[in-house]
């Protein structure tokens, strides 16, 4: 038997898969992560996306899948932790709920569209309260399909784009547990601290487009932008239809 060179021990141990991402693959790769979870490292993981999320990123791209959590498996576990967390610290009350509690016509509620349909929008906030994972892991595809369109001339594919976004979805939901402590110890100071989260969330986006696609900075950042300012606008309209179309279910599971 040929003795195996230093470098392909180290691609094994990897899971060096030089195949690129498809859609039939993500699939098949999901499945069969589920069944590895515990041979998994999921702190590795958190810290890579923390510390350094493009390079880690390309690593899976490059074919070491087993280097980061498989990234649907990854959403999971963490959409899963922010959930059970949200139930006691309801990272995302805001005041469009409360507007509405009180029938005053401030905020958007100024706009008639909002002001005309103001009970649908009031249920609807009051479910991205309560479902915050749900309302990110919606967005992805948003996210992922424009990163695909603006970035096409980096050569990324649509399957690569899902998996870029999906990382970055879960870790901007791990960045949640950050709140904790202030949620906990200073619960007056939630509206600032989503105003913080919110910006450092956008900051932490563009900053891996940019980071993880080679080329000049400036087209980049540009392009970075582009992707964030189209997708956080349009998948509002995506989450409140998905609301419409499943509202029965999430209000089935809210009395139980």
């Amino acid at each position: 038997m040929p003795k195996l060179s230093e470098k392909r021990i180290k691609e094994l141990k990897a899971g060096y898969n030089p195949e690129r991402y498809t859609f039939e693959g993500l699939i098949k790769e999901f499945l069969n992560s589920i069944y590895h979870l515990g041979q998994k490292k999921i702190v590795h993981t958190a810290i890579e996306l923390t510390i350094r999320p493009a390079k880690a990123i390309r690593n899976v791209m490059r074919g070491f899948r087993q280097y980061l959590y498989n990234s649907l498996e990854y959403l999971v576990v963490i959409a899963t932790l922010i959930s059970l967390l949200n139930n006691r610290y309801h990272f995302f009350s805001n005041e469009a709920t409360a507007i509405m509690d009180n029938n005053t016509r401030t905020g958007i509620y100024q706009l008639d569209f909002f002001y005309e349909h103001k009970q649908f929008f009031h249920d609807f906030f009051k479910y991205s309260e309560n479902y915050p994972s749900v309302v990110n892991i919606v967005a992805i595809p948003i996210f992922a399909f424009y990163t695909y369109v603006f970035f096409r001339k980096y050569r990324i594919h649509l399957g690569e784009s899902i998996v870029l976004n999906t990382f970055i979805t879960a870790q901007q939901l791990l960045f949640l547990v950050f709140l904790v402590p202030f949620d906990e110890f200073l619960p007056t100071s939630k509206e600032v601290l989503l105003g913080v989260y919110t910006f450092s969330t956008i900051i932490f986006n563009i900053w891996v487009y940019i980071t993880f696609f080679e080329g000049k900075l400036f087209p980049k950042l540009l392009r970075a932008i582009a992707v964030v300012f189209v997708s956080y606008f349009l998948q509002f309209p995506l989450n409140a239809l998905v609301y419409y179309i499943f509202r029965p279910l999430f209000e089935f599971i809210s009395t139980l």
